[in-house]
Parts: C-alpha cells; structure tokens; sequence
C-alpha cells in the first residue's frame, strides 16, 4: 500500500517537472521573441525612407505615402511592379507623430465582436 502511495507522488512530481519546464521554455521564448522583434523592427527602420500611409485598393494592390528624405512620393503598389505616381506637397498631408499611433485595446474590440454577434451580424 505504501508503495502505491510513494509511486502516486513521483508520477505528481514527474507532471509538476514537466509543467515547470514548460513553462520555463514559453517564458524563454516569449521573451526572445519580443527582444529579436525589437530589435529587427529597429534595424529595419531607416532613416531617409519611411512609409506614411498605406490605403488597400485590392488583395495585391496598394496606394501608398512614402518619405524619401524631405519629399513625399504617392507611388502604386501592385503583386509585381512599384509605379511612382507624383509628388505629394506635405501641407496638405495629416502626419502624427512616433507616439500618436492608435490602437484599440483588446477588451473594447471583443465588446464590440460580441455586440455585432448578438444582433445577429449586423454591423448597425
């Protein structure tokens, strides 16, 4: 009987060592992966070349704002080709700036998931 007991505890054990170093192993990886995504969205960010504003016209197609030093370029953008359009004046465009990004947070879009869900997918 005692034997039983004591197997009991070392398949606890077994299972406990294996949820910890699960664990340990998902920490590692999240945190590695927020490290080298900081760091290549750092090292890709240039200087002299920035893209503004990105307006989707269809599944391969986008107008897009660029920087390229001091002017600002509206090029197309397709699948296969980049095709430079004009030169844009920046009075007219609506820049923000490096803090001003918007993002919703997850809770105010899952209300809003589950409002839509209930009138029965209806956006209105």
């Amino acid at each position: 009987m005692a034997w039983c007991l004591l197997a009991g505890w070392e398949d606890i054990s077994q299972l406990l060592t294996v949820i910890a170093i699960f664990l340990f192993v998902l920490f590692i990886t999240y945190f590695t992966t927020r490290f080298v995504g900081s760091y290549e969205k750092q090292k890709l960010r240039g200087r002299n070349i920035e893209v503004i504003d990105t307006c989707r016209i269809s599944t391969s197609k986008y107008l897009q704002i660029v920087r390229v030093g001091s002017k600002f370029l509206a090029i197309g953008v397709s699948r296969d080709q980049i095709t430079f359009l004009s030169e844009v004046d920046p009075d007219g465009l609506e820049l923000i700036g490096e803090g001003d990004h918007h993002t919703e947070d997850f809770q105010a879009i899952l209300k809003q998931a589950k409002t839509i869900l209930s009138r029965g997918g209806n956006k209105k």
